[in-house]
């Protein structure tokens, strides 16, 4: 007990455990990795993975208007991330607990830095027919 009270690795998380995000906290990691959600846009869920010891991976996905779904928003929102790119259907993007495949949808997709690695924060935006879903996820360090 009393390694506890020297140490706050007694509250976190174990390693490879996932933890929920509410949207407060999502918010300060977007900010923190230098992504702005754009307006119109709210918090459905997000999660944390710690991998190893520095700063833990995480993603939120966020729902908005189909007509959010364009893009323009997004981009605005942060200019100085590469160009959103067309989604390929089914492409794998990165997330906070690994590659995924996408369910077969069009959409965009921007990764920052472009070449991936530690820290990368990927942006995806799709849309269904009535709403325009963004996932955001960094990979950690």
């Amino acid at each position: 007990m009393l390694a506890c009270v020297a140490s706050a690795a007694c509250n976190s998380p174990a390693i490879g455990e996932r933890t929920a995000l509410d949207a407060d906290s999502a918010a300060e990691l977007a900010e923190r990795d230098g992504v702005t959600i754009p307006d119109g846009f709210e918090f459905v869920e997000g999660r944390s993975h710690v991998e190893f010891v520095g700063q833990a991976a995480w993603s939120a996905d966020f729902t908005g208007p189909a007509a959010l779904g364009d893009g323009k928003a997004v981009a605005e929102a942060k200019p100085s991330f590469p160009p959103l790119q067309p989604l390929s259907d089914c492409a794998t993007v990165p997330t906070s607990v690994g590659p995924a495949t996408s369910p077969c949808v069009s959409g965009f997709v921007s990764t920052f830095p472009p070449a991936g690695g530690m820290d990368a924060v990927t942006i995806r935006l799709t849309t269904r027919t009535d709403a325009a879903l963004l996932s955001v996820s960094s990979t950690g360090h």
